[in-house]
């Protein structure tokens, strides 16, 4: 294994004694060891890669452990949990370039020999001080060796992090690397992969609480000399009275979690006020999960059901909501916890990034680099961190993969916090502390280079994000937060994760929140609003953690005015795909850097700068995002920020701040957001080049590629741009407008030679719909294509159910017969996380559940499979962190290198998705140009007969090149084969005075009755005073109401946004199902709603809080029920006249069934004598109310069983009540 350090060295000991110390000599290095390593590694530099190093032999390794008393080289307790698990170091190399000009390489190219029976691993120390592990490469990738590596040799590339360059710094240790060849017995390695990794987490967590005199169990808590003392507790032991339990966090046990409230004495009255029932839980937190510690505390507590106050820290209160929430996961003693009041300090709500980094390297590099920022004390709260790095290594040299239980437990996307986001809190029981951390500029180098940057994107307590800690659905009174933004003093942002509880004032909010006292302090503001402290903003959260060498802005042929260049910009300005005579517009925005244009710590940027280049010419001027840099440019993106806000607003059902609802702006509207978009894209000089570029396009589109490394800018819908002086949108008229992602990772690439698509179409049914049989799914995904089938334009592979693994299958099938799909098409359900901040797609799982799956995984499965194109028909995927880069689900994979995604930036219409897709599909298929077809397909969705103003622009193309082309041109262009459009109304119906014959259209919007199609059969056949038969309709967008919590579908917006959609579809009404729950202006928790309305003759029939059969009989007289209840009382709410009654009979389709007892949806209902009577007197006389009413009593007998029981009307109900007097 390899350490590179700066600050000192090790020396090496064996025997009892394991490591030890040695004072620095003057100038030589002194053996302290007897026996130093039998084995001393060369390392082999790979010829050209820039490197070379000076090594030490084995005896000097000896020299020291410390450079200094205060600076050790490692921290003392790593130190000592490599000894015990006996690694070894056998050489020390300081590594420098061979050449002292120009940048330095971005990656360590060498090879070394461990020796028989041995591993090597790589551990290196940054200049910062920083510490980062590494593994040797895959012994099957294609690396070149060095001329000198034998046969055993094990091959290392490692890349540096820039803040690594080898330049004299001030503020750091050193500004050299070091580095250490250490080894790992094979054996070792040998029993992880044999035992498994979950397993042998288990065995090595046991023997560091062995080692450390720590045992689990419940053991109650006092003082000995103001220091924390434990002795183990029986569940007899607990007296009588309400007990205060302390649960602990990770790696740690409960001395070092909560030795902080012993110094400032808040343990001392804690003590007192409980009387001495004060209890820690002692638990393992790696190899078990939360759900297993509540299990085993709920065992080691007394057999009756008793009240216990917690305080939790860190992860200490995912066990406390363990308890608290989900008692139906714990088993029959469940009752014996009771709580009364908690309080969570630090607790990561909604997970840490820490806890799913992906790689062990990346866990073990911030643990170690964590632990040197620590006092040495046997109280730290990471009283097992070391020691999980040190039996780690040998997890990482043995490649291991899969999930330990008590870190899983807090990935942000995992199935644990999933439940618990789905639990009901006692939310007048919880209080909850956090820290927004703000570490000194030399202590962010240490832990960007450690890797924190690619965990964490906004503000956080080094540990916790700092929002997850603080979750909103509480009240703002049980909140309470240390450091900038929060409610508690000091503002420094000196607070963090392994100090909160040792502050003063923690204590005191610990005491006044379990004694129910007022806390004394404001209130923090709702939303939450954290600060985050980047020294480098968006450039380094931008870029990844290899060192980038990127070519320099080719030399300009004609340079436009602009402001001059500060050196950073140039260097972090991301080049531009070249091609002989690139004919390509590219926008850059990154932050403004230079000492000239530094941000004053604590406050957001005013000014960022903007980079165009086309064609060798380049400009560079400020991008104003506040007034203070760019007098209007805050103005306008305060106004740009609001119209993004009531986009979303709208599609989301959401009410403005005012209470009113959102609505879209109108075609005006739009075209001023589409200004303000415009002017600030395109700044003076900018504007100047675009001009030029457009110019020479002899009036064709002109290729744009926008790029922004600064998050928020990035998520803005530059696709609305207008072009108010030439009154166009330049996404459909004036430019091919493409997004790309800042990555090192190259394109993937082939030529283009097929006369055909190869599509697979990947189908993740939608949540919360009825399932339909493959064949129906199917058959569903080839109605979508068959245009693009029946012109002989595509090839398409269905996978309906889609699941991670048949995805997986599929694409490793056509990789090995070699013939690669050409775009997947996945068509379902896609979010984002603001907890996790990250996309991700949902699947189906193999139980038939939803399999979660985040942007990482996503990656690995399309990835390096030959695809040119991924096409996301769902919804957010598009949508990215407004704090951290390339965190959705379209910008991940561009950043993993697929050619081209198609994602959508906002909820979108079906409708909308399919007419963009296949005019995309088409244009490509015929040879035309990623940009070509993206702007093809957005005119077409602008002349769809469906569909919202803003639907053209939500597709977004994200690709690194608009020229790449997927098929030949063929010598002719292929027309797109349309299916027929239905007949037009009949000319005798009309929607005030239907004919003799009323045509219904019916709309399963929620599919969830899969034989519609032979009920809606039945009925017809049953009487012929109606025709019913089935269309399709999509639920439009912006219908959508909030009321605490639930989203509720409202009927008049909806009736109003379909109002036109009968005499489309050819029919007199349109009845619809839907599975989300229904309200109207008056009534929540509807069932069936009817507009008794002649200009828009609509009925909605929601199917939410009901398990309705969906085929045969049954499934029948639901559909029969409600529809003959619809149309009468549609008909005679014309008349100014209703059918709904309170009374008896129950039986009867127009009985006010306030309860929703499902009885009177599923059961044989009938039209008693005086109902009967009263219908006939309430029907327009035009309508011939004798045969409806006749027709309609055999609606309702179409399903009645051969002999038919009473119904059974007595069924208590728990289905949530409606409101008002409205039919539910």
């Amino acid at each position: 294994m390899l350490l590179l350090y700066s600050d000192g060295a090790f020396c090496y000991g064996q025997g009892g004694l394991g490591w030890r110390k040695q004072t620095l000599g003057a100038s030589r290095l002194r053996q302290i060891s007897p026996h130093p390593p039998d084995h001393c590694m060369n390392l082999h530099w790979a010829p050209g890669c820039g490197w070379t190093s000076s090594a030490s032999a084995p005896a000097a390794l000896t020299r020291s452990l410390r450079r200094s008393a205060t600076s050790p080289a490692l921290p003392p307790a790593l130190q000592a949990a490599l000894s015990e698990s006996g690694v070894e170091i056998t050489a020390e190399h300081r590594v420098r370039p061979r050449t002292r000009r120009g940048t330095p390489p971005s990656t360590l190219d060498f090879s070394a020999s461990a020796g028989p029976g041995f591993v090597p691993l790589a551990i290196l120390r940054h200049p910062s001080g920083a510490l980062t592990f590494h593994a040797p490469s895959p012994p099957d990738s294609a690396i070149p060796r060095s001329a000198s590596s034998s046969p055993g040799t094990q091959h290392f590339l490692i890349p540096l992090t820039a803040s690594s360059a080898l330049t004299p710094r001030r503020g750091v240790v050193d500004s050299t690397l070091r580095m250490f060849l250490i080894r790992i017995a094979s054996r070792a390695v040998e029993q992880v992969i044999r035992q498994g990794i979950q397993s042998a987490a288990l065995e090595a967590e046991k023997a560091w609480w062995k080692r450390r005199g720590l045992s689990e169990g419940l053991h109650s808590v006092s003082l000995h000399q103001d220091r924390l003392q434990l002795a183990p507790a029986s569940p007899a032991s607990l007296p009588p009275g309400p007990c205060l339990l302390l649960l602990h966090g990770t790696f740690s046990d409960a001395a070092g979690s909560f030795a902080g409230l012993a110094s400032t004495g808040a343990l001392r009255r804690l003590l007192h006020d409980y009387g001495g029932r004060v209890y820690a839980w002692e638990h393992f937190t790696v190899s078990r999960s939360p759900s297993d510690n509540a299990r085993q505390l709920l065992a080691a507590l007394p057999a009756q059901a008793r009240t216990y106050d917690a305080l939790a820290y860190s992860r200490g209160g995912l066990v406390l909501r363990t308890l608290a929430e989900l008692p139906g996961e714990l088993g029959p003693d469940a009752y014996r916890f009771r709580l009364r009041r908690a309080v969570l300090a630090a607790v990561p709500q909604a997970g840490t990034p820490l806890a799913s980094p992906g790689r062990w390297e990346d866990t073990f590099g911030f643990l170690a680099t964590f632990l040197g920022l620590i006092p040495d004390s046997p109280l730290t709260p990471l009283t097992t961190a070391a020691s999980f790095i040190a039996d780690g290594l040998a997890w990482l040299a043995a490649r291991a993969t899969g999930s330990l239980p008590g870190l899983a437990a807090m990935d942000p996307s995992g199935p644990f916090l999933s439940s618990l986001r789905q639990s009901t809190p006692p939310t007048d029981s919880y209080f909850f502390i956090g820290a927004n951390h703000h570490p000194p500029a030399g202590l962010w180098a240490r832990l960007l280079d450690a890797g924190i940057d690619s965990f964490f994107g906004g503000a956080n307590d080094l540990v916790v994000p700092t929002e997850g800690s603080l979750p909103a659905p509480f009240p703002a009174s049980a909140r309470a937060c240390f450091g900038p933004g929060g409610n508690l003093p000091p503002a420094t942002g000196t607070v963090h994760h392994l100090n909160l509880l040792a502050q003063p004032l923690a204590s005191q909010v610990i005491l006044h929140a379990l004694a129910r006292q007022p806390p004394g302090f404001p209130p923090l503001p709702d939303p939450l609003s954290f600060p985050s402290r980047r020294p480098w903003r968006g450039i380094r959260s931008a870029l990844p953690s290899p060192l980038l060498s990127l070519p320099p802005v080719p030399a300009p042929v004609a340079t436009l005015p602009s402001t001059p260049e500060s050196p950073a910009a140039s260097a972090l300005a991301p080049a531009p795909l070249h091609r002989e005579n690139d004919r390509t517009l590219h926008l850059t925005i990154i932050d403004s850097v230079g000492p000239e244009n530094s941000t004053p710590r604590g406050s957001s940027p005013s000014t960022a700068q903007i980079i165009a280049t086309y064609n060798g010419a380049r400009v560079i001027e400020p991008f104003g995002l506040r007034d203070s840099g760019s007098p209007g440019a805050g103005t306008r993106f305060k106004k740009i920020i609001a119209l993004d806000k009531q986009i979303q607003y709208y599609l989301e059902g959401r009410p403005l701040a005012n209470g009113s609802p959102s609505t879209l702006p109108d075609d005006r509207g739009m075209r001023e957001f589409g200004s303000l978009l415009f002017e600030a894209l395109f700044t003076p000089a900018v504007r100047r080049l675009y001009d030029l570029a457009r110019a020479e396009q002899h009036g064709q589109p002109l290729n744009l590629i926008f790029t922004s490394a600064i998050p928020w800018v990035a998520a803005k819908p530059w696709e609305f741009a207008f072009d108010s002086a030439r009154g166009k949108f330049l996404a459909t008229e004036e430019i091919h407008f493409v997004r790309n992602a800042l990555t090192s990772v190259p394109a993937q690439r082939t030529s283009p030679g097929r006369s055909r698509l190869r599509i697979l179409v990947v189908e993740a049914q939608p949540a919360g719909t009825a399932p339909l049989s493959a064949d129906e799914e199917h058959n569903l995904i080839r109605h979508r294509f068959q245009p693009l089938i029946d012109s002989g334009l595509a090839e398409i592979e269905a996978l309906p159910r889609a699941t991670p693994g048949r995805l997986h299958e599929c694409l490793v099938r056509q990789g090995f017969s070699r013939q690669p799909y050409d775009i997947v098409h996945f068509i379902g359900h896609g979010e984002f996380d603001s907890q996790a901040k990250e996309g991700r797609l949902l699947f189906h799982s193999t139980d038939g559940g939803t399999h979660i799956v985040e942007t990482q995984t996503l990656r690995e499965l399309l990835c390096t499979r030959g695809l040119q194109l991924v096409f996301l028909n769902a919804c957010d995927t598009a949508r990215d962190d407004h704090h951290h880069l390339n965190r959705g689900v379209a910008t991940a994979l561009v950043q993993g290198g697929l050619p081209a995604v198609v994602a959508n930036q906002y909820k979108v219409l079906d409708p909308s998705a399919v007419a963009f897709a296949q005019q995309f599909y088409w244009a490509l298929a015929n040879g035309a140009t990623l940009g070509q077809a993206a702007r093809e397909a957005r005119i077409a969705v602008n002349y769809s007969i469906e569909g919202e103003i803003i639907d053209w622009a939500v597709p977004v193309l994200y690709a690194r090149d608009p020229d790449l082309q997927l098929c030949q041109p063929g010598s002719a262009v292929i027309p797109l084969v349309k299916p027929p459009t239905p007949p037009p109304a009949p000319a005798a119906a009309s929607h005030r005075a239907p004919g003799p014959v009323t045509t219904v259209g019916v709309a399963d919007i929620a599919r969830h009755f899969t034989g519609l199609s032979d009920i809606l059969e039945r009925i017809n056949s049953a009487q012929d005073r109606f025709r019913f038969r089935l269309v399709e309709v999509t639920t439009p967008l912006g219908v959508w109401q909030r009321h605490e919590g639930t989203t509720f579908l409202h009927a008049e917006r909806m009736a109003a946004k379909l109002r036109h959609k009968p005499r489309e579809l050819g029919v007199d009404i349109l009845a619809c199902i839907t599975h989300w729950w229904m309200c109207d202006e008056d009534t929540l928790h509807l069932y069936n709603w009817w507009s008794g309305d002649p200009a828009s003759p609509i009925f909605i029939f929601s199917t939410a809080g009901f398990e309705l059969p969906s085929t045969g009989l049954d499934g029948g007289r639901v559909i029969a029920n409600e529809l003959a209840a619809s149309i009468a009382s549609h008909w005679a709410a014309l008349q100014g006249r209703s059918l709904i009654h309170t009374g008896p009979p129950r039986d009867c389709p127009f009985y006010y069934n306030e309860s929703r007892d499902p009885a009177c949806i599923t059961s044989p209902l009938r039209l008693r004598p005086g109902i009967r009577l009263r219908l006939l007197r309430s029907l327009p006389k035009d309508q011939n109310p004798k045969a409806t009413v006749e027709a309609l009593e055999r609606i309702l007998r179409a399903f009645d069983p051969p002999a038919s029981p009473s119904p059974a009307f007595s069924r208590k109900s728990t289905q949530p009540t409606s409101r008002k007097v409205r039919r539910p």
